[in-house]
């Protein structure tokens, strides 16, 4: 099990809370617990509802789409990666897969606790809100791409 500090580390290696203050990363920390996933163990599921951020610590994830019966990856995330944060703003079902590809050490930080953090400390959520934009950019660009290369 990490420690406190070893947690707010890991925290501000996150590319949606690097640049939160320590006090801002400290209340998060507090929210925080730990969870150890095994390998082919589904983190979260496409189309379920989701009340959690996930932050990978150690190990791996498999981020996968199912259409069809056929599943398409999406991508690897590996230690300081974030997952499920779309789905604990919008109140939507995940809209992918996450499994453990080897054991993996998560934090989670449940979505009422993030959001009451969020309303003390109203520059976490700008943060959020700046990480996610790039994530947004970031999918426009590959889909454009796409478009390009069929």
């Amino acid at each position: 099990m990490l420690s406190d500090i070893e947690k707010i580390i890991c925290l501000k290696k996150v590319s949606l809370f690097e640049n939160l203050t320590e006090e801002e990363l400290f209340a998060l920390e507090k929210v925080s617990f730990e969870k150890i996933f095994k390998p082919g163990e589904a983190v979260l599921t496409e189309n379920e509802s989701g009340h959690e951020l996930y932050i990978v610590v150690s190990g791996e994830v498999e981020i996968s789409k199912n259409r069809e019966g056929r599943k398409f990856s999406l991508a690897k995330m590996g230690p300081f990666n974030a997952i499920g944060e779309m789905s604990l703003f919008d109140d939507l079902p995940h809209s992918a897969t996450a499994v453990a590809l080897k054991e993996t050490n998560v934090l989670i930080l449940p979505e009422e606790a993030v959001r009451d953090v969020v309303l003390e400390f109203p520059e976490i959520g700008l943060a959020i809100i700046k990480a996610l934009s790039k994530k947004l950019r970031s999918a426009d660009e590959k889909i454009g791409d796409l478009s390009k290369n069929p």
